[in-house]
C-alpha cells in the first residue's frame, strides 16, 4: 500500500486563512444582524424611501406626518423617474445607492428591513475589501486585523443597517485603494480597467468621492 503524500504547508496555510476569514465575516453578520429589525425610521432613511410605495413601518411612525411636511411621498413611473425625484430632494444625490435601492425594494425584498440587508452586504463586502488591501500591503496577518477592526467597528455598524449611501460609499473607497495599489506595483491592464470602473462607480455614489481620486492624482 502506498503511502499517502503529506498534505502541504501552503495549502494548510490558505485553509487556515480562509477559516479565519470566515470566521471575520460570520462575525460581522452578526454583530450587523443584531438589532436590524428594530431600527427606527430616520430622517435621512425616510427622504431616502418616501418615492418607493410606503411601507407601513414608515407609515405607522410618529415622525410620519411631520416629516410629511418636509418630504412628501410622490408615486413614481419607474427608476429613472425615482432617481430624478430623489435629486429634487437632494441636488448632490448620486445616483449609485438609490438606484441598487430601488430595484432591490421593487424586485427583491419590499420592505425597510430588506433594503437595510442590502447595506449590510455591502458592509459585509467591505470587509473583504480590506482584507486583500491590507494582505496587499502589510501581509495576511495585517489583513486579517483590518477585516477584523472593521468588522467590529461600532460605527461601521451604523452605516451598515441604515438606509443610506455612505456603506457604499467605503466599499467602492477600499476598492479603489486596493485596485490602485496593484496597478502602480504591477501596471496591468486589467488592473487599470478595474480602477477605471471602481472609480466610475465610486463617483456615482457621493460627490466627496473626488476627495479620493485627486489623492490618488497627486501621488
Amino acid at each position: 500500500m502506498s503511502r499517502e503524500r503529506p498534505y502541504p504547508a501552503a495549502v494548510a496555510r490558505r485553509v487556515a486563512v480562509g477559516g479565519a476569514l470566515l470566521g471575520i465575516l460570520a462575525l460581522a453578520l452578526a454583530v450587523r444582524l443584531e438589532g436590524l429589525a428594530e431600527q427606527p425610521v430616520s430622517l435621512d432613511a425616510f427622504s431616502s424611501v418616501i418615492h418607493l410605495d410606503p411601507p407601513a413601518e414608515y407609515r405607522a411612525s410618529p415622525f410620519y406626518e411631520k416629516w410629511r411636511l418636509t418630504v412628501e411621498h410622490e408615486d413614481v413611473s419607474g427608476l429613472l423617474d425615482y432617481l430624478a425625484r430623489n435629486r429634487t430632494l437632494d441636488p448632490a444625490a448620486m445616483p449609485l445607492y438609490y438606484g441598487l435601492e430601488y430595484l432591490w425594494y421593487t424586485y427583491l425584498w419590499h420592505d425597510l428591513y430588506g433594503v437595510r440587508v442590502m447595506s449590510l452586504l455591502m458592509g459585509m463586502g467591505l470587509c473583504a475589501v480590506l482584507f486583500l488591501l491590507g494582505r496587499e500591503l502589510f501581509g495576511t496577518g495585517a489583513g486579517l486585523i483590518a477585516a477584523l477592526c472593521v468588522a467590529l467597528s461600532p460605527v461601521h455598524r451604523f452605516y451598515a443597517q441604515e438606509i443610506r449611501m455612505y456603506v457604499l460609499l467605503a466599499l467602492l473607497a477600499a476598492l479603489s485603494a486596493y485596485t490602485f495599489v496593484k496597478l502602480i506595483r504591477g501596471n496591468e491592464k486589467r488592473w487599470w480597467i478595474a480602477h477605471a470602473a471602481a472609480n466610475l462607480l465610486l463617483t456615482w455614489t457621493h460627490p466627496f468621492a473626488v476627495l479620493l481620486l485627486a489623492a490618488e492624482g497627486l501621488y
